[in-house]
């Protein structure tokens, strides 16, 4: 059984994308993710070089509609920075630390929950997604971000206490999402497939009728040239 999961989670590692990447003042970078309908994502995007961040992520998908539009609230920064500091500073093990070394104490500990975009959505339509992750400070920052889809998506120890599964049923409900999944993926080859023969068959005999009339036309021109010059000739009595 655990060879069994072990195969099926192998051959759906493409449904989690990671990288870290660099952009400029005031800039963006975007990439593209082909999924079908109905596919439940999760991400989130952290700026890794800067105190206070600012920036956004846009998702728009094959029809160019905004899918999610989310910017990072300065706001909710301060707000749970002023949480954890006054947190720690009510802990007796740091009552030695001014509040600058605190400062410094809880970002350096917690700028990865404070610094950090989350967001979650299931597509609409089938196709291609379009992520944009956008800069909008004046200088060049450095940005984690990571995507997930299908079954990377779902947080199957959550599931397995809420509904109080056990292991070999929480490996159950993994096999049973990922050939949904594969079935997903599979119906939408098959209509992408099924509109591009469509659409060859449609061209092939478009193509068939543009050449019989082109063939028509030809022969009509030449029979209409063969009897303006048979008339000439007869006219000037050559033949």
């Amino acid at each position: 059984m655990k060879i069994l999961i072990f195969f099926f989670l192998f051959f759906s590692l493409s449904t989690s994308i990671k990288f870290n990447l660099e952009i400029k003042g005031n800039a963006q970078r975007c990439f593209k993710e082909a999924l079908p309908i109905n596919t439940h994502v999760v991400g989130e995007a952290a700026i890794t070089s800067s105190m206070i961040p600012n920036f956004r992520v846009v998702i728009t998908d094959e029809k160019k509609y905004v899918v999610l539009d989310k910017k990072f609230d300065p706001e909710i920064f301060h707000r749970d920075f002023k949480s954890l500091r006054d947190d720690k500073k009510k802990d007796s093990e740091y009552s030695g630390l001014d509040d600058t070394q605190i400062e410094d104490l809880v970002y350096q500990e917690n700028k990865g929950d404070l610094s950090r975009i989350r967001f979650a959505f299931s597509t609409q339509v089938t196709g291609v997604i379009n992520v944009c992750l956008l800069n909008i400070d004046t200088f060049v920052n450095s940005f984690d971000f990571e995507l997930s889809h299908g079954i990377d998506a779902k947080d199957y120890t959550n599931i397995a206490k809420k509904q109080n599964l056990k292991p070999a049923e929480t490996d159950i409900l993994i096999v049973e999402d990922f050939v949904k999944e594969m079935k997903a993926t599979a119906e939408s080859i098959w209509v992408k497939e099924s509109h591009k023969l469509e659409m060859s068959e449609t061209f092939n005999s478009n193509l068939v009728w543009s050449s019989l009339f082109g063939i028509v036309v030809i022969v009509t021109f030449a029979l209409f040239e063969y009897i303006i010059i048979k008339s000439y000739f007869k006219q000037k009595k050559l033949i």
